[in-house]
């Protein structure tokens, strides 16, 4: 199930998300779907909680199960701030998921140039 961490990343609440990081929340803790925080933050367009949990140990690289990446959560949604941060991290834009979609295809099929 969720953590305080993936509730706090998917409602961009980053001073909460820093307090429960400061008392021991793991930062890359999987849900049952294997989503991290940072699948949630990215996914919900919270680039300033992407930021805070990379810098915190959050992998930009890490899967769930459809092997989408937070970077493929940020670019399905259209959310490009959160899309910037994860590949100033690193984020690898040709990854692609368990369909062989990379994020540029997911950003494209929601309209999003």
């Amino acid at each position: 199930g969720s953590t305080p961490l993936h509730c706090a990343a998917a409602k961009g609440h980053a001073m909460v998300a820093m307090l429960l990081i400061e008392k021991g929340a793991v930062v890359s803790a999987p849900q049952e779907d294997g989503a991290t925080p940072l699948h949630d933050a990215a996914r919900e367009g919270h680039a300033a909680v992407c930021e805070l949990l990379i810098s915190n140990g959050a992998k930009v690289s890490a899967v769930d199960r459809t092997i989408k990446t937070p970077l493929h959560c940020a670019s399905c949604k259209g959310n490009i701030g959160a899309a910037h941060v994860l590949i100033q991290h690193g984020a690898d834009v040709s990854a692609t998921d368990w369909m062989h979609q990379t994020a540029l295809y997911l950003a494209a099929d929601e309209g999003e140039d």
